[in-house]
Protein backbone atom coordinates (compact mmCIF):
# COMPACT_ATOMS: atom_id res chain seq x y z
CA UNK A 1 0.00 0.00 0.00
CA UNK A 2 1.32 3.77 -1.16
CA UNK A 3 1.84 6.63 1.81
CA UNK A 4 -0.89 7.95 0.92
CA UNK A 5 -3.53 4.88 1.97
CA UNK A 6 -1.47 4.62 5.44
CA UNK A 7 -1.18 8.77 6.41
CA UNK A 8 -4.96 8.72 5.93
CA UNK A 9 -5.56 5.96 7.73
CA UNK A 10 -3.59 7.04 10.78
CA UNK A 11 -4.88 10.23 11.01
CA UNK A 12 -8.44 8.29 11.14
CA UNK A 13 -7.40 6.21 13.95
CA UNK A 14 -5.89 9.37 15.56
CA UNK A 15 -8.88 10.89 15.64
CA UNK A 16 -11.45 8.17 16.75
CA UNK A 17 -8.49 8.16 19.68
CA UNK A 18 -9.39 11.61 20.57
CA UNK A 19 -12.90 11.32 20.59
CA UNK A 20 -12.76 8.47 22.77
CA UNK A 21 -10.84 9.98 24.95
CA UNK A 22 -12.89 13.28 25.09
CA UNK A 23 -16.01 10.92 26.00
CA UNK A 24 -14.11 8.64 28.14
CA UNK A 25 -12.67 11.42 30.22
CA UNK A 26 -16.09 13.58 30.71
CA UNK A 27 -18.00 10.35 31.33
CA UNK A 28 -20.03 10.57 34.66
CA UNK A 29 -19.89 14.29 35.04
CA UNK A 30 -15.83 13.95 34.89
CA UNK A 31 -15.61 11.27 38.13
CA UNK A 32 -14.49 8.30 35.81
CA UNK A 33 -11.74 10.26 33.99
CA UNK A 34 -9.03 12.35 34.41
CA UNK A 35 -10.47 15.58 33.62
CA UNK A 36 -9.65 18.24 36.08
CA UNK A 37 -10.91 22.26 35.78
CA UNK A 38 -9.41 24.93 36.69
CA UNK A 39 -10.39 26.40 40.64
CA UNK A 40 -13.05 29.33 39.57
CA UNK A 41 -12.11 32.93 40.06
CA UNK A 42 -13.27 34.70 43.41
CA UNK A 43 -16.74 36.47 42.62
CA UNK A 44 -17.05 37.78 46.55
CA UNK A 45 -14.90 38.39 49.24
CA UNK A 46 -16.18 35.46 51.42
CA UNK A 47 -15.33 32.06 50.40
CA UNK A 48 -17.14 29.37 52.52
CA UNK A 49 -15.94 26.46 51.31
CA UNK A 50 -17.99 22.91 51.51
CA UNK A 51 -15.72 19.60 51.21
CA UNK A 52 -16.97 15.74 51.17
CA UNK A 53 -17.26 13.94 54.06
CA UNK A 54 -18.25 10.72 55.02
CA UNK A 55 -20.43 11.56 58.53
CA UNK A 56 -23.45 11.84 60.18
CA UNK A 57 -25.08 15.16 61.87
CA UNK A 58 -27.94 14.59 64.28
CA UNK A 59 -30.18 18.11 63.84
CA UNK A 60 -30.53 18.97 66.73
CA UNK A 61 -29.35 22.21 67.39
CA UNK A 62 -26.10 21.14 69.02
CA UNK A 63 -22.79 21.48 67.45
CA UNK A 64 -20.66 18.53 69.05
CA UNK A 65 -20.96 15.87 65.96
CA UNK A 66 -17.34 15.21 65.10
CA UNK A 67 -17.67 16.36 61.59
CA UNK A 68 -18.38 20.05 62.88
CA UNK A 69 -15.43 19.73 65.32
CA UNK A 70 -12.73 19.23 62.21
CA UNK A 71 -14.09 21.94 60.21
CA UNK A 72 -13.05 25.90 60.55
CA UNK A 73 -16.04 28.70 60.34
CA UNK A 74 -16.14 31.02 58.55
CA UNK A 75 -17.33 34.16 59.55
CA UNK A 76 -19.83 36.18 57.59
CA UNK A 77 -20.34 39.99 57.70
CA UNK A 78 -23.37 41.29 57.88
CA UNK A 79 -23.80 45.07 58.29
CA UNK A 80 -22.79 47.12 61.49
CA UNK A 81 -20.63 45.07 62.65
CA UNK A 82 -22.87 41.80 62.55
CA UNK A 83 -21.63 38.30 62.07
CA UNK A 84 -22.33 34.66 61.73
CA UNK A 85 -20.03 31.86 61.64
CA UNK A 86 -20.50 29.16 58.59
CA UNK A 87 -19.46 25.77 58.08
CA UNK A 88 -20.85 23.45 55.40
CA UNK A 89 -19.95 19.84 54.27
CA UNK A 90 -21.92 16.85 52.06
CA UNK A 91 -21.69 13.31 51.35
CA UNK A 92 -22.93 11.28 48.57
CA UNK A 93 -26.69 12.35 49.57
CA UNK A 94 -26.90 15.87 51.49
CA UNK A 95 -24.98 19.13 51.70
CA UNK A 96 -25.22 20.25 55.57
CA UNK A 97 -24.59 23.63 57.41
CA UNK A 98 -23.62 24.92 60.51
CA UNK A 99 -24.58 28.72 61.55
CA UNK A 100 -23.78 30.34 64.74
CA UNK A 101 -24.65 33.81 65.79
CA UNK A 102 -25.20 36.20 68.86
CA UNK A 103 -28.76 37.28 69.68
CA UNK A 104 -28.32 40.94 70.26
CA UNK A 105 -31.31 41.28 72.41
CA UNK A 106 -32.07 39.87 75.95
CA UNK A 107 -32.94 36.15 74.89
CA UNK A 108 -35.09 34.23 72.40
CA UNK A 109 -37.73 35.62 70.71
CA UNK A 110 -40.44 33.86 69.07
CA UNK A 111 -43.96 34.50 68.76
CA UNK A 112 -46.73 33.38 66.64
CA UNK A 113 -48.15 36.64 66.21
CA UNK A 114 -51.77 38.34 66.26
CA UNK A 115 -53.43 40.90 64.22
CA UNK A 116 -55.32 43.29 65.80
CA UNK A 117 -57.62 46.20 64.56
CA UNK A 118 -56.61 50.02 63.87
CA UNK A 119 -58.57 52.94 64.83
CA UNK A 120 -59.82 53.16 61.27
CA UNK A 121 -61.28 49.93 61.68
CA UNK A 122 -58.14 48.66 59.23
CA UNK A 123 -56.58 45.54 60.19
CA UNK A 124 -53.06 45.36 61.17
CA UNK A 125 -50.60 43.02 62.67
CA UNK A 126 -47.76 42.12 65.44
CA UNK A 127 -44.50 39.51 64.77
CA UNK A 128 -41.94 39.12 66.96
CA UNK A 129 -39.59 36.83 66.00
CA UNK A 130 -35.64 36.52 66.20
CA UNK A 131 -34.93 34.59 62.60
CA UNK A 132 -32.28 33.62 59.90
CA UNK A 133 -33.01 33.40 56.09
CA UNK A 134 -30.60 33.10 53.18
CA UNK A 135 -31.16 33.29 49.51
CA UNK A 136 -29.16 31.11 46.91
CA UNK A 137 -28.46 32.52 43.45
CA UNK A 138 -30.09 29.70 41.66
CA UNK A 139 -29.75 31.47 38.26
CA UNK A 140 -27.15 33.61 38.18
CA UNK A 141 -29.00 36.49 38.78
CA UNK A 142 -27.44 39.54 37.27
CA UNK A 143 -26.02 41.91 40.08
CA UNK A 144 -26.50 39.67 42.53
CA UNK A 145 -23.12 39.61 44.54
CA UNK A 146 -24.47 43.43 45.61
CA UNK A 147 -28.07 43.75 44.72
CA UNK A 148 -29.42 40.36 45.61
CA UNK A 149 -29.53 41.45 49.66
CA UNK A 150 -32.02 44.17 48.87
CA UNK A 151 -34.54 41.46 48.73
CA UNK A 152 -33.29 40.91 52.53
CA UNK A 153 -33.30 44.70 53.29
CA UNK A 154 -37.38 45.11 52.80
CA UNK A 155 -36.72 47.87 51.38
CA UNK A 156 -40.26 48.65 51.37
CA UNK A 157 -41.75 48.48 54.54
CA UNK A 158 -44.84 49.50 55.58
CA UNK A 159 -47.64 48.94 58.16
CA UNK A 160 -48.93 46.35 54.74
CA UNK A 161 -46.12 44.68 54.51
CA UNK A 162 -45.12 46.20 51.44
CA UNK A 163 -41.66 44.63 50.31
CA UNK A 164 -40.67 43.41 47.36
CA UNK A 165 -38.81 40.51 47.58
CA UNK A 166 -38.83 39.07 43.92
CA UNK A 167 -36.74 39.65 40.82
CA UNK A 168 -37.55 41.42 37.93
CA UNK A 169 -36.70 39.36 35.31
CA UNK A 170 -39.16 36.27 34.68
CA UNK A 171 -35.92 34.41 33.75
CA UNK A 172 -34.59 34.51 37.24
CA UNK A 173 -34.76 32.91 40.41
CA UNK A 174 -33.75 32.70 43.98
CA UNK A 175 -34.10 29.93 46.23
CA UNK A 176 -35.16 31.22 49.64
CA UNK A 177 -34.98 29.69 53.01
CA UNK A 178 -36.59 30.99 56.35
CA UNK A 179 -35.95 29.85 59.76
CA UNK A 180 -37.93 31.04 62.75
CA UNK A 181 -37.48 29.83 66.55
CA UNK A 182 -41.13 29.33 66.81
CA UNK A 183 -42.77 28.80 63.30
CA UNK A 184 -40.21 26.77 61.27
CA UNK A 185 -38.84 25.22 64.09
CA UNK A 186 -41.69 23.64 65.04
CA UNK A 187 -41.81 21.96 61.87
CA UNK A 188 -38.08 20.82 61.87
CA UNK A 189 -37.33 22.82 58.78
CA UNK A 190 -35.89 25.73 57.13
CA UNK A 191 -38.73 26.90 55.18
CA UNK A 192 -37.89 26.91 51.14
CA UNK A 193 -39.67 29.15 48.83
CA UNK A 194 -38.69 30.42 45.17
CA UNK A 195 -38.82 33.88 44.96
CA UNK A 196 -39.98 34.61 41.37
CA UNK A 197 -40.52 37.48 39.12
CA UNK A 198 -43.73 39.57 39.88
CA UNK A 199 -46.92 38.21 37.70
CA UNK A 200 -47.94 40.42 34.71
CA UNK A 201 -50.22 43.45 36.00
CA UNK A 202 -48.72 43.45 38.96
CA UNK A 203 -46.63 46.30 40.43
CA UNK A 204 -45.43 47.23 43.56
CA UNK A 205 -47.32 50.41 44.04
CA UNK A 206 -51.30 48.53 43.51
CA UNK A 207 -52.86 48.91 47.19
CA UNK A 208 -52.25 46.08 49.77
CA UNK A 209 -49.43 44.62 47.55
CA UNK A 210 -47.68 41.86 49.78
CA UNK A 211 -44.57 40.59 48.96
CA UNK A 212 -45.67 37.32 49.24
CA UNK A 213 -47.14 37.12 45.87
CA UNK A 214 -43.24 36.68 44.16
CA UNK A 215 -42.78 33.61 46.75
CA UNK A 216 -44.03 30.46 44.64
CA UNK A 217 -44.41 27.45 47.18
CA UNK A 218 -43.14 24.26 46.34
CA UNK A 219 -45.10 20.92 46.54
CA UNK A 220 -45.91 19.15 49.67
CA UNK A 221 -46.60 20.69 53.55
CA UNK A 222 -44.85 22.93 55.41
CA UNK A 223 -46.69 22.88 58.63
CA UNK A 224 -47.88 25.97 59.24
CA UNK A 225 -49.61 28.94 56.91
CA UNK A 226 -49.73 32.97 57.40
CA UNK A 227 -53.39 33.50 57.74
CA UNK A 228 -54.20 36.31 55.97
CA UNK A 229 -56.20 36.06 53.04
CA UNK A 230 -54.44 37.18 49.52
CA UNK A 231 -56.61 39.88 48.46
CA UNK A 232 -57.44 41.63 51.90
CA UNK A 233 -55.71 42.72 55.02
CA UNK A 234 -58.36 41.50 57.69
CA UNK A 235 -57.27 37.76 58.45
CA UNK A 236 -58.89 35.23 56.78
CA UNK A 237 -60.11 33.50 60.04
CA UNK A 238 -61.21 35.82 63.07
CA UNK A 239 -61.48 34.72 66.31
CA UNK A 240 -63.55 36.59 69.54
CA UNK A 241 -62.45 39.82 69.46
CA UNK A 242 -60.20 41.74 67.57
CA UNK A 243 -57.19 39.57 67.46
CA UNK A 244 -56.23 36.68 65.86
CA UNK A 245 -53.05 34.57 65.04
CA UNK A 246 -50.92 35.68 62.07
CA UNK A 247 -49.20 32.04 61.65
CA UNK A 248 -51.44 29.07 62.57
CA UNK A 249 -49.55 25.64 63.15
CA UNK A 250 -50.94 22.73 61.56
CA UNK A 251 -51.75 19.16 63.24
CA UNK A 252 -49.84 17.82 59.42
CA UNK A 253 -46.26 17.08 59.68
CA UNK A 254 -44.03 18.68 57.14
CA UNK A 255 -43.69 16.89 53.94
CA UNK A 256 -42.56 17.00 50.12
CA UNK A 257 -40.48 19.80 48.66
CA UNK A 258 -42.10 21.83 51.22
CA UNK A 259 -40.04 19.41 53.90
CA UNK A 260 -36.76 19.59 52.00
CA UNK A 261 -34.38 21.59 53.73
CA UNK A 262 -34.62 19.99 57.36
CA UNK A 263 -33.35 22.75 60.27
CA UNK A 264 -33.22 22.52 63.82
CA UNK A 265 -32.02 25.31 66.35
CA UNK A 266 -31.31 25.92 69.67
CA UNK A 267 -30.75 29.22 71.86
CA UNK A 268 -28.14 29.03 74.86
CA UNK A 269 -25.65 30.97 76.42
CA UNK A 270 -26.90 34.00 73.94
CA UNK A 271 -26.50 32.86 71.03
CA UNK A 272 -27.90 30.68 68.37
CA UNK A 273 -26.90 27.08 67.05
CA UNK A 274 -28.44 26.40 63.68
CA UNK A 275 -27.87 22.53 62.03
CA UNK A 276 -29.43 22.32 58.31
CA UNK A 277 -29.07 19.77 55.63
CA UNK A 278 -31.18 19.50 52.10
CA UNK A 279 -30.79 16.57 49.28
CA UNK A 280 -27.93 17.56 46.93
CA UNK A 281 -29.77 16.53 44.21
CA UNK A 282 -34.19 17.18 44.44
CA UNK A 283 -36.31 16.15 41.71
CA UNK A 284 -37.74 19.78 41.32
CA UNK A 285 -35.96 21.12 38.44
CA UNK A 286 -36.27 24.36 39.89
CA UNK A 287 -34.21 23.97 42.97
CA UNK A 288 -30.75 24.76 43.12
CA UNK A 289 -28.59 21.25 42.56
CA UNK A 290 -25.53 21.43 44.82
CA UNK A 291 -23.24 19.08 42.67
CA UNK A 292 -19.79 19.17 41.88
CA UNK A 293 -17.45 16.96 39.84
CA UNK A 294 -14.44 14.69 41.97
CA UNK A 295 -11.97 16.57 40.31
CA UNK A 296 -13.38 20.31 40.19
CA UNK A 297 -15.29 22.61 41.98
CA UNK A 298 -18.62 24.55 42.08
CA UNK A 299 -19.61 28.36 43.29
CA UNK A 300 -22.83 29.37 44.00
CA UNK A 301 -23.73 32.61 45.72
CA UNK A 302 -25.56 33.60 48.80
CA UNK A 303 -27.13 36.31 51.03
CA UNK A 304 -28.54 36.12 54.42
CA UNK A 305 -29.98 37.65 56.96
CA UNK A 306 -30.75 38.06 61.02
CA UNK A 307 -33.90 39.01 62.78
CA UNK A 308 -34.00 40.44 66.12
CA UNK A 309 -37.46 40.53 67.36
CA UNK A 310 -39.44 42.63 64.52
CA UNK A 311 -39.49 40.87 61.28
CA UNK A 312 -39.41 44.14 59.65
CA UNK A 313 -37.63 47.08 61.59
CA UNK A 314 -34.64 44.70 63.43
CA UNK A 315 -32.60 42.85 61.17
CA UNK A 316 -29.25 42.73 59.76
CA UNK A 317 -28.33 41.96 56.13
CA UNK A 318 -25.36 41.49 53.98
CA UNK A 319 -24.39 44.01 51.82
CA UNK A 320 -22.11 41.92 49.76
CA UNK A 321 -23.19 38.33 48.55
CA UNK A 322 -20.60 35.39 49.86
CA UNK A 323 -19.54 32.31 47.86
CA UNK A 324 -20.57 28.49 49.17
CA UNK A 325 -17.61 26.85 47.02
CA UNK A 326 -18.21 22.90 47.12
CA UNK A 327 -14.67 21.32 46.72
CA UNK A 328 -14.24 18.25 44.34
CA UNK A 329 -14.00 14.83 46.60
CA UNK A 330 -10.45 14.47 44.29
CA UNK A 331 -9.28 17.49 45.14
CA UNK A 332 -6.63 18.58 47.65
Amino acid sequence: MNSKYWMQTGALTLTVAMVFSVFAGCGGGGSKGPKTTTKPQDQTATIVESRFQQASVNLDGVDDDEVWMNIEPMTVNLESGVTFDMKSFYDDDNIYFLFKWIDLDEGPVSTLGEWFKNADGTWNWKFESDGFSICWDVSKVPNFNTEACTPLCHDQPSDRNRRYMGTDNPQDMQEFWNWSPGVTNAKGIMAPYLWVALESGVTVDDPGFDNKVTWAHLDGEYGFYHNRAKDEIAPADQISGDKAPLWILKDEAASGDAASVKAFGLFEYGQYTLEVSRPRKPGNRDLHKFEVADNAWADILFAAAIFHNNERDNKKVMKEAATLRMVGKNVQ
